[in-house]
């Protein structure tokens, strides 16, 4: 979801020169604590350390499985992906259990890790969120010409694809972990050493002209991959049912051209149009949030961020970690290909 930002507070700031260093206090006492406690802070860690197992078992089957496959190549590199979501997604809110031992540390470690480890999960989402987008449309062009894009979809073309929205959204995202860094700042007022983060030099040199140029991104990525993701699966029915269809010579002539799908190929794309659905659902809060914002839709009253904001937060979190986690299971109830391959891993009796 959004990134979050430094929020100043009186008698919390210490000035020196032209730096500044502000004591994080974004989550403390802003949001619905019952909200951040229960679904932020416990069901996405439990969520989160059943994906890294779940993207771990769909790693290890599809290499197992080989590269022949251009289903596979995408998918690994989600799953790649998706296994950096649910890690760091899991660093960052081991805060919870730690504060039964340490309130303090808890503190520290939730602070330490506000900045850095979000802007990993919004990079590895977004990365994920596109290439998804390129799955869909893969699976848009294969029903639509089956023919033709045998040869333009090939083993190397995918590798290169992936790569590259890989490459590109990380780039155009990475410099993010340059504005801020951790310290630790003598607070005049309770006389104590307290863990802050501050901007750093490149955020005073470069920062804000890199946040006001990066700021589209932020909608254009999930935006573009919902776009091309619901766009792709409404031409895959409508190709579905013009093929399934014989009511007039028109289709006749369709399917003569056009063959159809075999049985393999046809649980392929049902397969695949299920993770599509999960990335749609994934990505509507987001987009929504995003919308509402263009549209001046005023989640504030004074100091206080409402409610609602919170809750398409926490959502938006929560179907992002379920989306990671999820596609091993749909993998395994749907891909006999796929359930055999984990059977001769995992389960030596078979």
């Amino acid at each position: 979801m959004d990134t979050p930002t430094l929020v100043p507070s009186t008698g919390n700031q210490n000035t020196s020169g032209s730096q500044t260093t502000l004591k994080v206090t974004v989550w403390q006492g802003v949001g619905p604590d019952l909200l951040e406690i229960i679904i932020d802070q416990w069901v996405n860690l439990l969520v989160c350390l059943i994906g890294i197992v779940a993207n771990i078992i769909e790693i290890c089957v599809f290499t197992k499985q080989g590269f022949k496959d251009t289903v596979n190549i995408s998918m690994t590199f989600i799953a790649f992906w998706d296994l950096l979501r649910v890690t760091f997604g899991a660093c960052q809110r081991l805060h919870g259990p730690i504060s039964f031992f340490s309130p303090t540390f808890a503190t520290v470690w939730q602070n330490y890790t506000l900045f850095k480890l979000s802007y990993i999960h919004n990079i590895s989402s977004n990365i994920s969120y596109l290439l998804g987008a390129y799955i869909a449309l893969e699976r848009c062009l294969c029903v639509g010409m089956p023919l033709q894009v045998k040869f333009i979809i090939t083993v190397k073309v995918t590798i290169a694809v992936c790569a590259i929205i890989s490459i590109v959204v990380f780039s155009s995202l990475f410099p993010l972990f340059f504005i801020y860094e951790p310290a630790w700042v003598y607070n005049e007022n309770s006389k104590t050493f307290v863990f802050v983060n501050q901007v750093t030099e490149f955020y005073r040199t470069y920062g804000a002209r890199y946040v006001e140029a990066s700021a589209p991104l932020g909608f254009l990525y999930p935006t573009l991959s919902l776009t091309i993701m619901v766009t792709s699966t409404l031409i895959i029915w409508y190709h579905l049912h013009k093929s399934t269809s014989c009511r007039s010579n028109q289709v006749s002539n369709y399917i003569k051209f056009q063959p159809p799908l075999d049985k393999k190929e046809k649980q392929v794309l049902k397969m695949l149009l299920v993770i599509i659905y999960i990335y749609i659902l994934n990505l509507i809060p987001r987009v929504t949030n995003y919308i509402a914002k263009m549209l001046n839709v005023q989640y504030y009253n004074g100091n206080f961020i409402k409610t609602p904001y919170w809750i398409i937060v926490y959502l938006a979190y929560l179907l992002d970690f379920v989306n990671s986690t999820v596609h091993l299971f749909v993998f395994y109830a749907m891909s006999s290909k796929f359930k055999n391959t984990f059977r001769r891993i995992f389960c030596s009796k078979y």
